[in-house]
């Protein structure tokens, strides 16, 4: 991948997160377990796929980037790896909050549907605000 890819990724990745937060709108709107378990079973499908491209394809890329920044820095950082990591931590995280979503029982599917709304809103939130800038700023000084 180039620099020109990288960043026509990142807009590619930025779009589907607007539609990923309309959709949790949706969700949050959902009648019933069963509606609510419906849409979050959709959201996650698009979600594996967006996070795969995340992974396999912008995230390595964007590492190389990164780790010469950190080295630069001179020392080790917290969390260790970088920004690179604590993306893929939260995408397990993500994953983990639905499968408990998919698994509440009639009392318990209020309470984990905010823990899922929250994760996945505030990743997005690092991702686009954070990570996607910070990686552009580093970009265009190559």
């Amino acid at each position: 991948m180039d620099r020109d890819r990288a960043i026509s990724l990142m807009d590619e990745l930025s779009s589907e997160h607007k539609v990923v937060l309309d959709r949790l709108k949706a969700l949050e709107g959902a009648k019933g377990v069963k509606e609510v378990k419906r849409r979050s079973r959709e959201i996650r499908r698009d979600l594996e796929a967006h996070f795969k491209k995340e992974e396999d394809q912008l995230f390595p890329f964007l590492n190389k980037y990164f780790k010469r920044e950190m080295e630069r820095m001179g020392g080790p950082i917290r969390p260790v790896g970088g920004p690179i990591q604590v993306m893929l931590a939260e995408h397990k995280l993500i994953l983990q909050a639905m499968d408990e979503l998919q698994s509440a029982k009639g009392g318990e599917l209020e309470e984990r549907l905010q823990r899922y709304l929250i994760l996945q809103r505030s990743h997005i939130f690092r991702e686009d605000c954070l990570l996607f800038r910070a990686a552009l700023t580093f970009l265009k000084e190559v």
